[in-house]
């Protein structure tokens, strides 16, 4: 991570495109899973843009520094909390989160196992989004959000 480290933003995309996956979540919701947040630029953004409380998970703790000190300037510590995690090893509860939210680094993992690993942390489910747009996409990186209610 070396060769990122003095970026905010660790992959493609911008503050749009997380608001336009954001608009198709078809409820507002409570309880946001971000995995792979890296700095979060992403996670100020669902921040900002619902009343969730919202869990980061990235397996680089200076990113995760650089996150809470973001979300200190923005006023949002209070809904944001940080987790020190390998998205392949979540040590979360079964049915915690009505949304999972990860932009551009499912595909570490394989987004199908991705999904198989991550779904079982999602609320009751009703319907399921899965946003993805690939190197050839409209948004030039992939973005998925699994989401129960």
């Amino acid at each position: 991570m070396r060769v990122f480290s003095e970026l905010d933003r660790w992959g493609p995309g911008s503050e749009q495109d997380t608001l336009k996956a954001l608009s198709m979540v078809p409820f507002e919701p409570q309880f946001i899973l971000e995995i792979g947040c890296g700095k979060g630029v992403a996670t100020t953004v669902l921040a900002t843009h619902t009343s969730a409380h919202i869990v980061a998970v990235d397996n680089d703790e200076p990113a995760l520094a650089r996150l809470r000190e973001r979300t200190r300037e923005a006023g949002l510590s209070d809904r944001i909390e940080t987790a020190c995690h390998s998205m392949q090893e979540l040590p979360f509860n079964a049915a915690s989160f009505d949304v999972i939210w990860s932009e551009g680094s499912a595909y570490i993992i394989c987004v199908a196992e991705a999904f198989e690993a991550w779904r079982p942390l999602l609320k009751d489910i009703e319907h399921e989004l899965g946003i993805y747009r690939n190197h050839l996409g409209e948004f030039g990186y992939q973005m998925f959000v699994l989401q129960k209610s």
